[in-house]
């Protein structure tokens, strides 16, 4: 008899190394999300992305 689980509605449970590298994939998203935003607080604070003057 298969193994059901009932987070994913009736599905199959998926494999060990599916579920390992969704894991890592949600991580590395959530790295790169956090990492972007902390790069465009730090361009703000230092006047990065301000246009430079027209001479």
């Amino acid at each position: 008899m298969e193994e059901y689980d009932f987070e994913f509605f009736g599905k199959k449970k998926p494999s060990l190394l599916k579920r390992i590298s969704y894991q890592t994939l949600r991580y590395v998203l959530v790295a790169g999300f956090l990492y972007v935003t902390y790069l465009g607080f730090t361009m703000r604070n230092i006047g990065v992305t301000q246009t430079p003057p027209i001479e």
